[in-house]
């Protein structure tokens, strides 16, 4: 089965046929045709830079955690976390703030693995809002080698 990507997906509005929650997959159908397709890749890049404060990824990161079903909205604190680690498949041994970070195919998984962060307290004021130096966005960085590699400018 395809995999949503890292990136976002963008389409004529008449040929959108249906789109996941992130928007990494979404399904489109020709305009002008009936040849269903799952999406190409081009030269289109579009930059996308926000901040947000903590107040709001917090909110965000628990909105998609309730959507998806992993946990209820009167869940204790303890169980969600407990939850959240089964949908992730690790235990409640695990320490989360040294914990590599790796994809773990659910929906949303790192708006997931985000609020287990805060939850755990890897998460916080003192280390969410950063201080000098600033460092480029890895995503920004990975798309400009990827950008380069397919241009044969490497």
């Amino acid at each position: 089965a395809f995999q949503p990507g890292p990136f976002k997906t963008i389409s004529d509005a008449r040929s959108l046929d249906g789109l996941d929650l992130g928007g990494h997959f979404n399904m489109f159908v020709s305009p002008f045709g009936g040849k269903d397709v799952i999406g190409t890749f081009t030269d289109l890049g579009i930059l996308h830079f926000h901040n947000r404060c903590l107040e709001h990824e917090v909110n965000n990161t628990r909105k998609a955690c309730l959507s998806h079903g992993y946990v209820d909205e009167g869940d204790s604190k303890d169980l969600v976390i407990e939850k959240l680690l089964k949908s992730i498949r690790l235990d409640n041994t695990t320490n989360l703030c040294s914990a590599e970070t790796k994809h773990f195919h659910i929906a949303s998984h790192h708006k997931v693995r985000w609020y287990l962060n805060y939850l755990e307290g890897c998460v916080n004021e003192e280390n969410y809002y950063p201080r000098l130096p600033s460092y480029p966005n890895p995503d920004f960085v990975n798309f400009l080698t990827m950008a380069k590699l397919k241009n044969g400018d490497c």
